[in-house]
């Protein structure tokens, strides 16, 4: 009956209404503010620092201790593997299939897309529950930066309304380059691994600015579901999930149809480890890091992401 679906289509035609009004109007948190670091790194670590209090820095990143010749004695890690990358040291396949897979109207849209959010809102609707969130690649970065984890995944439209009008204010500060930058770097790639260089160093034992079309379209689908799309444990899902990154390249204009083919036949051979190696000197790295723990804080060597020559 046309009443019927008058009806289920109503709160579809709110949730636009009121996507349109919060893209306008910004957040109801007012969150973003002024950018309050020079540098994007620190930007990541005063918001996290402000809305996801704990142990600093909260933006990790791996430290390294050498001799006094330059050879690596240890990695160091707290939370995880994490080497800050600016955009010009990730390979362009990467970005490329990150933003085919996650957000196509990236560089185009205001932080929120309205026709991914009314095709999803449609869905959940008919389906009674939210089954689909059409989250761009502004709207994850928000609720990594500025929503706590007992509300990160809290499936209510309350949260999806705070994640579009933090994106809307988080596009008006900073430039998309900024933002996809940020968005890459706290993303977790499984295996303790955050960020592309991380990533591109524990599976592929090199740089992610020199990881090829097919390293990268693995790489890219892993954030959805690091478990799920494990490459060292379940190669079969993640090549699967390839399949899906390569084909929303195709679909979008980033690639051809005979170059998905030919990264998807392309062999792939995992040079990285899932594993932290054993330090060199255990006795002496622990020494130093016991000494510089008494001066910065317990804990702090291991998050801080210091080169320290010894």
């Amino acid at each position: 009956m046309p009443g019927s679906i008058f009806d289920r289509r109503t709160p579809l035609l709110l949730l636009l209404l009121l996507t349109i009004v919060l893209a306008g109007c910004g957040s109801r948190r007012g969150a973003v503010g002024r950018r309050p670091a020079i540098s994007l790194a620190g930007v990541a670590e005063a918001y996290m620092q402000l809305y996801q209090p704990g142990p600093v820095p909260r933006v990790f990143q791996t430290t390294f201790l050498y001799d006094r010749n330059g050879r690596l004695l240890a990695e160091l890690i707290g939370e995880g593997r994490r080497e800050w990358a600016s955009l010009d040291r990730i390979s362009p396949y990467l970005i490329n299939a990150t933003i085919a897979t996650e957000d196509a109207t990236f560089f185009t849209n205001p932080g929120v897309d309205p026709v991914r959010i009314a095709g999803a809102a449609l869905q959940n609707v008919e389906q009674g529950e939210i089954v689909s969130g059409a989250s761009t690649i502004t709207m994850q970065l928000a609720r990594n930066l500025f929503l706590g984890s007992d509300e990160r995944y809290d499936q209510t439209f309350d949260r999806k309304i705070a994640e579009v009008g933090l994106a809307s204010e988080l596009t008006r500060t900073y430039a998309k380059e900024e933002i996809l930058e940020l968005y890459l770097n706290l993303l977790n790639y499984g295996h303790l691994a955050y960020g592309p260089q991380a990533a591109a160093r524990t599976y592929f034992g090199k740089p992610a600015a020199e990881l090829n079309l097919a390293e990268a379209t693995l790489i890219a689908g892993i954030p959805q579901s690091p478990a799920r799309f494990d490459l060292f444990a379940d190669p079969e899902s993640a090549k699967e999930r390839q399949r899906t990154v390569l084909s929303l390249m195709v679909r979008h204009g980033f690639l051809t149809l005979d170059e998905a083919n030919a990264a998807f036949a392309a062999e792939v051979e995992l040079g990285g480890s899932p594993e932290i190696h054993s330090p060199h000197a255990p006795h002496f790295v622990d020494y130093v890091v016991l000494e510089l723990d008494k001066l910065l804080g317990q804990g702090f060597v291991r998050r801080a992401g210091l080169h320290i020559y010894t």
